[in-house]
């Protein structure tokens, strides 16, 4: 089943699956199954939480706002992956679908749980002390007819270790699936589906695991009592229900006794986020088992050492003189040279695979790199605007990109093309506003002149940006200064030609928004990487709020109602009349008292005559809700503040926002 993450997580209205059933609780996990489409998901007593905000139809952003404001939101990662594996497994769906898989059979037969697992290490321990006690009279089988005989008990044996484990299960009140005869195998046999035994919890594994290993176990020592030429072909059979590697009876037995039931969360990733390679690796790390393990390969090398002594025996072959032998004859230098040579291999290998990666990795930074300078050192003239380049540059800019192309034919007429070398002011505040610039090459920056004569930058703009609208648009003086950084090429505009072609086709609100807020945002680290869709959204749902000196923006222990990013001026972060942080343009705070749903921790204030771009928390809530992007990149900043996870929250919210 392929899936749209994009559209899952931000756009598709997701609602639960109507039929759906709880199996027995595992410790804090329970496993949820669609009954019609036999789909499993194995979640914690939070995740079912959040899953039940989903019992009408909703998106996915309306939920993440909800789960923060009731303080029980769990780490967006681990709830992506969720949203995506319960989308998977139709736990999850848009429209209710035709199922996917077969009914349950009819199944007539029960076996209570607790007789079950009884009767099954009985017959276990039956067959094994037959084995043990007439081990001496296993004999190979003379005829052809009795291997044929031997397979078709060991066929008659699995069969029946399938018509028992699919009785334990009724009997526990778990589905069975899908009755067949499975003949891709060297020796067919009748089979059912038993995965649904997960939802009966340990108890129905167990009894399912022992019964289908139990009648192999009661026959092979029939054979050994009454016709020992059966008995090393029953042997095998025995060998194949027990082996260690594949999904074997004895290897469902020791996991339900020690390995512990996985969220469907923790492993074989969905989301895309958390199939990286460090995220994939400290899965794998994080989530060992490290007594299941143990056990795990104790139980292996005793299966190996078994299956190696009883042939030994079988065949009357002496151990100790057959590897005394092998080593006079020089073969065990030849088998250590071979196994040498593998081990050797898979490191090369792997060194190949981790030296390939690097290099990959490599070739795509140098060749970014390649782009980057070529771009950046490639000298730009004035002779390269032509009228059709300028209209080019107009159309490709944030401001000029809804702009009608007749507009922009006018525009590239009225303006003029200028060059200035570096170190030079274009501007200076408190000159008349008669001019609007548009930069085509080249690097400038906004910079107020401070009391002692020194410029502090305020903010540095590239190709593509604009500049000198508000005092246009206010028609003031002009409030800061701008200079070169380096020679640049500006388009300039006068104020007769701006009032007549921009303000008519945008309007002054229009053009405010995206030359102050959305172009701010994107020279800002914290934005750097955003979608354009995104950088529109929070400009529009933002807004320009202005602080005289020693105004308090956050109060300590007060409720926050907004998220703030410095726009101009600076702020002063206090607690306890201690000083934490100075924070400047592009500088941001009040996320986490919203992520968190509670009070301020810290005062914010304003040191001078400040501005700060602030987004409502009804409004931040939802923003972040609906990239996921945008919201893993706000826990991770949060959690590096606060030096520790700030999902999951616990407890009662401190308030809510009717609003949301």
């Amino acid at each position: 089943m392929r899936i749209d993450q994009k559209r899952i997580l931000t756009t598709a209205l997701l609602s639960l699956a109507k039929n759906i059933k709880q199996g027995k609780k595992r410790g804090s996990l329970l496993i949820l199954k669609n009954i019609p489409n036999q789909t499993y998901l194995t979640v914690d007593k939070a995740q079912w939480r959040a899953l039940q905000h989903f019992k009408n139809p909703t998106p996915v952003s309306d939920v993440i706002p909800s789960l923060i404001l009731n303080r029980n939101c769990p780490p967006l990662r681990s709830f992506y992956e969720l949203i995506l594996k319960a989308v998977k497994a139709q736990i999850l769906v848009e429209a209710e679908t035709t199922p996917v898989g077969v009914k349950a059979v009819d199944w007539s037969w029960q076996i209570r749980g607790e007789f079950s697992r009884f009767l099954g290490a009985g017959f276990i321990l039956f067959g094994l002390i037959c084995l043990v006690n007439t081990g001496s009279s296993m004999e190979l089988p003379r005829h052809s007819w009795e291997i044929l005989i031997g397979l078709g008990l060991i066929s008659l044996s699995l069969s029946l270790g399938y018509v028992l484990s699919a009785s334990v299960m009724r009997g526990l009140d778990c589905e069975v699936y899908r009755p067949h005869m499975y003949w891709k195998t060297p020796v067919p046999h009748f089979r059912v589906d038993i995965e649904d035994a997960h939802m009966g919890g340990k108890e129905c594994e167990l009894g399912v695991t022992l019964m289908r290993m139990a009648p192999i176990f009661l026959i092979s020592g029939l054979c050994n009592l009454y016709y020992p030429a059966l008995s090393y072909i029953m042997l095998l059979g025995l060998f194949f229900v027990t082996q260690p590697f594949f999904e074997s009876p004895a290897l469902g037995f020791w996991s339900a006794l020690f390995r512990e039931v996985r969220l469907s969360t923790s492993h074989d990733f969905l989301f895309v986020q958390n199939r990286l390679l460090w995220a994939v690796i400290n899965s794998k790390v994080k989530f060992v088992e490290k007594k299941y393990l143990l056990i795990y390969a104790l139980y292996t090398i005793a299966w190996l050492g078994l299956i190696f002594s009883l042939n030994l025996y079988i065949f009357g072959i002496n151990g100790t003189a057959l590897l005394v032998e092998f080593y006079h004859a020089g073969k065990l230098k030849i088998v250590s040279l071979i196994l040498l040579g593998i081990v050797g291999g898979l490191v090369l290998i792997s060194a190949f695979l981790g030296l390939w990666i690097l290099l990959k990795n490599t070739y795509r930074l140098l060749q970014s790199f390649t782009v980057k300078s070529r771009q950046r050192f490639k000298k730009v003239q004035v002779e390269d605007f032509s009228r059709q380049a300028i209209i080019d540059e107009l159309a490709k800019s944030d401001l000029f990109e809804d702009c009608k192309p007749q507009t922009l034919v006018k525009i590239a007429d009225a303006v003029d093309v200028m060059e200035t070398p570096g170190r030079t002011f274009i501007i200076n505040e408190g000159d008349d506003s008669d001019t609007f610039y548009h930069l085509l090459a080249g690097k400038v920056e906004v910079v107020k002149e401070l009391p002692s004569g020194r410029y502090e930058r305020i903010a540095v703009l590239e190709r593509g940006d604009s500049f000198g609208e508000i005092a246009l648009l206010k028609n003031i003086l002009r409030t800061r200064s701008v200079r070169t950084l380096k020679k640049s090429i500006l388009l300039s505009l006068s104020r007769e030609n701006f009032e007549q072609l921009i303000l008519p086709s945008l309007g002054a609100e229009k053009i405010q928004e995206i030359l102050q807020k959305r172009a701010f945002l994107t020279r800002i680290p914290l934005c750097r990487n955003w979608h354009p869709q995104a950088l529109q959204k929070f400009a529009a749902l933002s807004s320009l709020n202005t602080y005289e000196k020693n105004d308090v923006v956050v109060n300590v222990g007060h409720s926050n109602q907004f998220f703030h990013i410095v726009f101009e001026g600076d702020f002063l972060v206090t607690k306890k009349r201690e000083t934490l942080a100075k924070l400047k343009s592009g500088d941001f705070f009040g996320e986490i008292s919203l992520l968190q749903n509670s009070v301020s921790t810290a005062n914010v204030l304003a040191t001078e005559d400040c501005k700060s771009l602030s987004m409502h928390k009804k409004d931040f809530l939802r923003f972040i809700g609906k990239d996921f992007f945008i919201g893993l990149q706000f826990e991770k900043i949060s959690s590096q503040r606060l030096q520790r996870p700030i999902f999951p929250l616990e407890g009662r919210s401190f308030e809510t926002v009717d609003a949301c």
